[in-house]
């Protein structure tokens, strides 16, 4: 990046040369040369690559590989320590026009004419260590992907648990059943939840998608990986949870629902395969369909499989066939004829919006009982059918023998206000209902880590699951600001951190806005956050209603909390520009996701 070569590499993986310029628009991105290598730009920014959105279903799933520019072959030397027999490789064409593709082995050969957007598997048996290998591509002018290279078969070292991360976005706790939910909102995270260890203090490290999953893949702080804070994505040079377990032999596949998930925001580093949203989000029940379908070409190999379902995010919408188990004509029959709540029923994006936008003087809107108990009503419903598209996903990895075998976390990467003190949405705040987050995880059967349906206390973080996933695996993680909750030792943790900044892609809205940067430590039974400007501490032992949190004096004055807290993470990040610097199609997702 920069003056400084690019990382690259990884298991059947190699770039031998990249030329950089600078965009002028985005000089902290540098962009590939020539101008038209848009396939070699992704694959070093981002991890992974392919055809562009307007290619339909194909083209939201994005490999890592291999980029060639022209015709051109390559010879490759491959170390195969576990005797594999075969290579497998995705080839896509995205030249101008036809291409041929030739995969070439010591022991066979596998060959495909590909028009311009089409992908095929090709695969070619191996033999011995190093496994020699040419790649040829002949067509039209342009790039070509030899996506998700792997060498398959031969045995596999150790006895290596599949690995899975399940995000629930803008999921509260309270919509849980295993956190107070009515009995049966949830009946499939609730079996989950009775084989698992159910974390009661878990804690978001920001109130937003974006720089929670890359404090998840990084095990670092937001200020410190800078995903939506002093970036658009997440940095290249950082090693991910996923690049690492890659590293170590382990098929990692992430498929997610919600666009700022996608793969342009760099969390899809380290993945052999990555599967965008179908445009702005994917229904869950399509995003099941397609795990379910991959698991199908799952063997027996370690994997790791990301999902991330999106069905709780907001504009909140009734699903197909949930009106009645929830009651939603009835309470739709009793809403409020007042602006917006006519609207938010009418047409949810936009109610949504004036919801989140607040009263014309850009204050909280008042109290609306029949509006809320509507909203909040349609939210239990989305959650509900979430809950029973992942209850597909557990039982197809039952069928397929893999959930005993399988390390399963399921967490929360925020919650959502409905109606708490008349605001609406997830960000711009640090309250409970934002970043006091499910976390669940479920270790193989018969392993001792945990009783099955216990009851955890102690303080965690996002940033615990980098070290814990790989741990999972039995590796050794690199150090960073989390602990592997699977260590005997919890060390004597006091606090953990939260934290939320108005930056180039994330507009805070009134009513929302409290202030540009906002940091939050959250102790056992305490809590203070703090801004440039002021501060406000609570502590445990309120109403339910209130995330059961209170008003408390603070301990200590507020500007000494928040130079505690910024010698931590260092001081308020400079907020880079204004929206209208985004490009368009990050733009047009931010505004359809509800974030401008």
């Amino acid at each position: 990046r920069g003056d400084e070569a690019p990382a690259v590499g990884g298991p059947a993986s190699r770039f031998e040369e990249i030329a950089y310029r600078r965009s002028p628009q985005h000089p902290g991105h540098p962009v590939s040369q020539p101008s038209e290598g848009r396939l070699v730009g992704d694959l070093v920014e981002t991890g992974v690559t392919g055809a562009g959105y307007n290619r339909g279903a194909e083209g939201r799933e994005k490999h890592g590989g291999v980029v060639v520019v022209g015709s051109r072959r390559l010879e490759l030397e491959l170390e195969n320590p576990e005797a594999a027999t075969s290579f497998q490789v995705r080839p896509q064409n995205t030249g101008s026009g036809p291409a041929f593709f030739r995969l070439k082995s010591e022991a066979g050969e596998a060959q495909a004419n590909l028009a311009t957007g089409e992908r095929r598997i090709l695969e070619v048996p191996v033999e011995g260590s190093p496994a020699r290998l040419e790649l040829e591509v002949r067509g039209a002018p342009g790039e070509f992907l030899w996506g998700a290279p792997r060498l398959v078969g031969g045995e596999v070292p150790g006895d290596r648990p599949p690995v899975v991360l399940v995000t629930l976005d803008t999921t509260r706790r309270d919509s849980l059943g295993p956190y107070g939910a009515p009995a049966g909102a949830t009946p499939h995270l609730d079996r989950f939840a009775a084989e698992a260890a159910v974390y009661d203090r878990a804690w978001a490290v920001a109130p937003w998608t974006l720089p929670s999953h890359a404090s998840m893949f990084t095990g670092l702080y937001p200020s410190h990986h800078g995903a939506g804070v002093a970036t658009d994505r997440l940095p290249r040079q950082l090693d991910t949870a996923a690049e690492l377990l890659r590293q170590a032999g382990y098929r990692t596949a992430g498929f997610v629902a919600g666009g700022l998930s996608a793969f342009r925001f760099g969390v899809a580093q380290g993945f052999s395969r990555y599967r965008d949203p179908d445009d702005f989000s994917t229904r869950g029940d399509r995003l099941a369909d397609y795990i379910l379908d991959y698991l199908d070409e799952v063997e027996d190999e370690p994997f790791f499989l990301f999902a991330n379902f999106f069905d709780a995010h907001a504009p909140h919408q009734i699903p197909e066939g949930m009106e009645a188990a929830w009651g939603l004509d009835e309470l739709r029959q009793q809403l409020p004829d007042r602006d917006p709540w006519p609207l938010v029923a009418k047409n949810p994006r936009a109610g949504w919006r004036q919801l989140r936008r607040g009263s014309k003087g850009g204050g909280p809107l008042p109290e609306a009982p029949a509006g809320l108990r509507y909203l909040r009503a349609v939210y239990r419903a989305e959650v509900a059918f979430m809950d029973a598209q992942l209850g597909r996903v557990f039982e197809g990895l039952r069928q397929r023998g893999l959930y005993d075998r399988a390390f399963i976390v399921v967490v929360a990467d925020h919650g959502e206000l409905l109606g708490e003190d008349g605001l609406y949405g997830h960000s711009g705040r640090l309250l409970p209902h934002l970043v006091h987050v499910p976390l669940m995880i479920k270790p193989p059967a018969g392993s001792e880590l945990f009783e099955a349906g216990e009851r955890r206390g102690e303080l965690v973080s996002h940033v615990d699951l980098f070290a814990t996933l790989l741990e999972a695996a039995g590796l050794e993680a690199p150090p960073s600001e989390g602990r592997s909750l699977l260590s005997d030792d919890p060390g004597d943790r006091r606090w953990v951190l939260s934290e939320e900044h108005e930056s180039v892609m994330h507009d805070i809205m009134a009513p929302m806005r409290l202030a540009a940067h906002l940091w939050a430590r959250q102790g056992v039974g305490q809590r203070q956050t703090v801004w440039p400007e002021g501060g406000n501490c609570t502590e445990r032992g309120g109403p339910a209603g209130a995330g059961g949190w209170v008003e408390a004096s603070c301990p200590e004055p507020w500007e000494e909390i928040l130079a505690e807290v910024q010698q931590v993470l260092g001081s308020a990040p400079l907020t880079s520009g204004d929206p209208g610097g985004l490009d368009a199609e990050d733009r047009r997702a931010l505004e359809a996701l509800g974030y401008l």
